[in-house]
């Protein structure tokens, strides 16, 4: 009988720190998030480049700057309405598109940070409209498919 009860208490711990959560996992964070204000193209076989990133400090958002490395593991994503449109490589990057980032590996604790991205979501241009043109393009398009950030 004990032991049920200290189950069952345990089990309400546990339901009550759940909820206390606000819905918040450590999925719905990411590393930074920010304008890319810096490209810098690389010539090694297996680092793309690296891109600097300043943000805010969010609640969701563990650090407001950061050095990112783009190594050809790591997956680049376009964001439409919150939910991904097309997958990107590092040509697509550009200063000025506001990304999310998540590291992989070691964070090398200088300001800013330096990390290697494992998954950046583009969100948009910074002060951009829809269907403003990108870099002389008309309208906001990648590979054919409609961009409404």
């Amino acid at each position: 009988m004990k032991k049920i009860a200290i189950l069952l208490f345990l089990m309400l711990v546990v339901g009550m720190l759940t909820a206390c959560n606000n819905g918040k996992s450590a999925l719905d964070t990411v590393d930074v998030r920010g304008d890319i204000t810096q490209i810098t193209n690389s010539d090694a076989k297996e680092v793309l480049g690296m891109i600097l990133v300043e943000g805010d400090l969010e609640e969701d958002t563990k650090v407001d700057k950061a050095s990112v490395t783009v190594t050809d593991k790591t997956k680049i994503f376009v964001l439409g309405n919150e939910s991904v449109v097309e997958e990107a490589d590092f040509s697509f990057l550009q200063a000025g598109q506001i990304v999310e980032v998540e590291f992989t590996g070691p964070v090398r604790e200088s300001y800013p940070v330096q990390a290697t991205a494992k998954t950046i979501f583009i969100k948009s241009s910074q002060d951009e409209e829809p269907n403003s043109p990108r870099n002389g393009n008309e309208g906001d398009s990648f590979d054919g498919v409609e961009l409404n950030l």
